[in-house]
């Protein structure tokens, strides 16, 4: 083991083995779970083939904050969305009741479903029904760190400049969380299961195992899931800048400042984005036809119990032995390691040390990538694009890189640096972990028909 990364466990505690169950592909058709739709908003591109192009080619998303007045004295980077037109989803009337993660979810949700086949591309603007699956048999569960709580510094200024009686009546739309399923679901006359979910960084990752959940129960036949979470504000990043968890050291070169697994890695950078999922039971998407992408096999969920801000590593491991004993495979099989390393100095040692200790001698054979090199970290929708990135790598073949790794703080893993690699896999795990030590693993398998 390389130097710095030993891991040890509590003496009067050990992290046991879970028991395999029985391989999905085992079951019968009517309990797997499949991805037919992948949709997503983001600083890297503005839809899953863009984004795509430009994570397998490195580039980054990180740039000065467009608007100075969202700056702080210490932080002023982020990753912003680019392009990002409201009124392709919303009559003009609608934004001022809609916050800007709701909307940007409707965006990648619309682009999954159109994807998957369930809405017609030219019906994009507005409230437009779905085609080949009945309202009561689709719901929403996606994630949130924040929703639309940014909001509240707005209606906070508008209350000490003009009183409480100049609060918009809209405000309150403004900052509800539940937002960002419920206008989907109204956009698109979604009426099955429709909730959104929050465990910090970990929230869509948490809302993938839901709507897996959702569909093994009974509870619907597909499913959109995902993430989104906008809070490139003044408060959110001082309050951020103020615990020490972003990068200050690289506000003159933005696409340099997220370093995930590096020694001079001092924080992350915060970013907006939603990504949407379409999950799908087996026999219903193979009923109409539907084009599937991946299966997903697994989960973990677990919380560490110990500290806001310091992971513990146990409940990591916790994790990923779930949703590999889910999936029925040993730690051998997987291929591909998407992890959620935020270029934190607190944060990435200890996923480091989780995932040796899962996947043991396997670990320098595993590519292992960090994707928010490029995206930066998108709060509680990371988890749902990372989940993208490693189901198009299965697709494609092809890992995408580790950008910014000078100094590795393990010199025997393979963290992919610079470069995209060519690599065939049939299994791939994902890293979502969130403040408060809520932890989130999912395994998903290539779709091979």
């Amino acid at each position: 083991m390389a130097a710095g990364v030993e891991f040890k466990l509590p003496e009067d505690y050990q992290i046991q083995v879970l028991k395999r169950v029985a391989r999905p592909e085992l079951l019968p058709d009517e309990q797997r779970v499949v991805v037919t739709g992948l949709g997503t908003v983001n600083p890297v591109g503005s839809s899953v083939p863009e984004t795509w192009k430009n994570i397998l080619e490195g580039r980054s998303g990180i740039a000065l904050i467009s608007d100075e007045e969202r700056r702080d004295s210490r932080v002023q980077i982020a990753g912003e969305i680019k392009e990002f037109k409201p009124e392709m989803y919303f009559e003009p009337r609608e934004t001022k009741w809609v916050h800007r993660s709701a909307q940007i979810f409707t965006a990648a949700a619309t682009e999954a479903l159109i994807d998957a086949g369930l809405l017609d591309p030219r019906q994009v603007l507005g409230k437009q029904p779905l085609r080949g699956v009945h309202p009561y048999d689709i719901g929403i569960n996606c994630g949130s760190g924040t929703g639309g709580t940014n909001y509240f510094a707005v209606a906070q200024d508008i209350f000490r400049e003009r009183g409480d009686r100049k609060i918009p009546p809209t405000s309150v739309m403004q900052t509800l969380i539940d937002r960002i399923a419920s206008v989907t679901g109204m956009n698109r006359f979604i009426k099955g299961p429709t909730y959104t979910v929050t465990a910090a960084c970990a929230s869509s990752g948490y809302a993938e195992a839901d709507a897996h959940n959702a569909i093994r129960n009974g509870d619907a036949l597909v499913m959109v899931t995902g993430g989104s979470d906008s809070a490139i504000d003044r408060i959110t990043i001082g309050a951020f800048a103020a615990i020490r968890a972003l990068s200050t050291s690289h506000n003159h070169e933005p696409e340099n400042a997220s370093r995930p697994f590096d020694k001079n890695a001092d924080g992350f950078v915060e970013a907006e984005g939603a990504a949407a999922n379409v999950l799908e039971r087996l026999d219903y998407a193979k009923a109409r036809g539907a084009k599937i992408y991946a299966e997903l096999v697994g989960y973990g969920n677990t919380a560490d119990a110990e500290h806001d801000t310091a992971p513990s590593g146990e409940g990591a491991i916790r994790a990923m032995q779930m949703a590999l004993a889910r999936a029925g495979i040993p730690p051998e099989e997987i291929g591909y390691i998407n992890a959620h390393a935020t270029s934190t100095p607190i944060g990435d040692p200890p996923e480091v040390r989780a995932i040796r200790y899962v996947f043991g001698e396997y670990t320098p054979r595993i590519p292992i990538s960090a994707t928010k090199s490029m995206t930066g970290h998108m709060l509680g929708a990371t988890g749902a694009l990372e989940a993208i990135f490693a189901i198009l790598a299965m697709r494609d073949g092809m890992i995408p890189p580790t950008i910014n790794l000078d100094n590795p703080i393990d010199d025997e893993l393979d963290f992919v640096p610079y470069k995209a690699k060519s690599h065939a896999v049939e299994y791939a795990i994902t890293n979502t972990f969130g403040f408060g030590g809520m932890n989130n693993s999912l395994v998903f398998r290539k779709w091979v028909s």
